[in-house]
């Protein structure tokens, strides 16, 4: 109920900022989408080993959009 909460909050800024929040949710699935793609295409298309081997490959997709 809390997690629903907070959901409507950030629903409420988004409009507030006049913002359309389901537009706003697309874009960000996006970019998490070609982001992860970016990850599964470094190394040779291998998938990440553990958790670090995830958050450098990540870190290194981001730096890689600026």
């Amino acid at each position: 109920e809390e997690l629903g909460d907070v959901l409507f909050s950030v629903a409420n800024v988004c409009r507030k900022a006049k913002l359309d929040p389901e537009m706003v949710m697309e874009a960000a699935n996006r970019k998490f989408a070609r982001r992860v793609q970016g990850m599964l295409e470094t190394d040779t298309n291998t998938v990440p080993k553990d958790i670090e081997d995830w958050e450098r490959r990540w870190e290194k997709v981001k730096a890689n959009e600026l």
